[in-house]
């Protein structure tokens, strides 16, 4: 895979960053203001026990994580199809790992006798947006809590 930042691009490459960042900027306003429409009246509605609100800001996260790279000069972009595959698995990712992240979060919260009630935790959205945003933090997150909560249960199982 070739990657360049976006002085090193070719301007075939440039054209189809650019159309990317145009489609993506209108694609992220109109589901995230379609879907604060279809629920504004309706809660927070509950799918996969992760509420809506939580996976329209992980979606938000994955979808701002591609302009963010596309948009920047200094990062390096994908090249050819590549680019394309990139582009549409970021977001899609983005989402349930910002739905993961939060259930460890919301663990965590919960863990510590955290906030009441939780459903109401309005920083567990920013929770979601970044596990979108940042996929890398994201599997580390859940890889550390994880590690730590099997860790733990080993070593007493081990112990005891």
């Amino acid at each position: 895979m070739r990657e360049g930042a976006a002085e090193d691009l070719e301007p075939q490459t440039a054209r189809a960053v650019l159309r990317l960042v145009i489609i993506y900027a209108i694609v992220l306003v109109g589901v995230v203001a379609l879907v604060s429409w279809l629920i504004w009246d309706s809660g927070n509605p509950i799918i996969m026990f992760v509420p809506i609100a939580i996976w329209e800001w992980s979606f938000a996260g994955g979808m701002v994580a591609v302009l963010y790279r596309l948009g920047s000069p200094r990062l390096a972009k994908p090249d050819g199809l590549q680019l394309y595959s990139w582009a549409i698995a970021t977001p899609a990712a983005g989402l349930f790992l910002g739905a993961t992240v939060y259930f460890v979060a919301l663990a965590g919260a919960k863990l510590v006798g955290g906030i009441d009630p939780l459903e109401d935790a309005t920083w567990l959205n920013v929770i979601a947006f970044f596990g979108g945003f940042r996929g890398d933090l994201s599997v580390g997150a859940v890889q550390r809590f994880f590690g730590s909560k099997v860790g733990e249960g080993e070593k007493e199982h081990r112990d005891g």
